[in-house]
């Protein structure tokens, strides 16, 4: 089977495997902060020295735009594990759909996730907030204590329009 495993097979998603090249550009997106390593592994490389250079461009986003992107992101993966409506709310109101929601549904408690706290302005104007998620740990520790969660946590890109993009030249 190529090398393959039987479950590699069946999730073919599991392997990657670039035609030859000799030039290869990957961006890599993310809206964390830290230390990061690259691993590379040629693939087929021939002889003993393989020659490697790695071009680092850091750009900077807005980090209210971050918290509020990862925050709406992972409160829909909350809602969803809870059987809950997901409502929204800006960084200083809440929008008029948003409160006649509450009232309409009876809300009562509140799950807020709101990293790097960007709904500080908003948390008095909401129904009792039963948890309020500020952190990435607080708001990972609250997807992973659901048994059937399977860790799905959010991360969405805040560089480009379209995601993260892989090109192959």
């Amino acid at each position: 089977m190529n090398g393959m495993d039987s479950k590699t097979t069946s999730q073919p998603w599991r392997i990657w495997h670039p035609a030859p090249h000799t030039e290869y550009t990957a961006e890599v997106l993310h809206p964390e902060t830290g230390t990061w390593t690259a691993i590379v592994v040629p693939r087929d490389a021939t002889g003993s020295n393989v020659k490697y250079t790695l071009n680092v461009d850091v750009r900077t986003v807005n980090p209210d735009r971050a918290d509020a992107e990862i925050s709406a992101a992972n409160a829909a993966v909350i809602a969803s594990m809870n059987h809950l409506p997901l409502l929204y709310v800006t960084q200083d109101s809440v929008p008029a759909a948003t409160a006649s929601a509450f009232t309409a549904l009876g809300v009562t408690k509140t799950i807020f996730v709101e990293r790097g706290e960007i709904g500080a302005a908003v948390r008095d104007s909401l129904p009792t907030v039963e948890k309020d998620l500020k952190t990435m740990q607080e708001i990972v520790d609250e997807i992973k204590s659901y048994p059937t969660s399977e860790n799905y946590v959010t991360i969405t890109s805040t560089k480009t329009g379209e995601g993260s993009l892989l090109q192959q030249r």
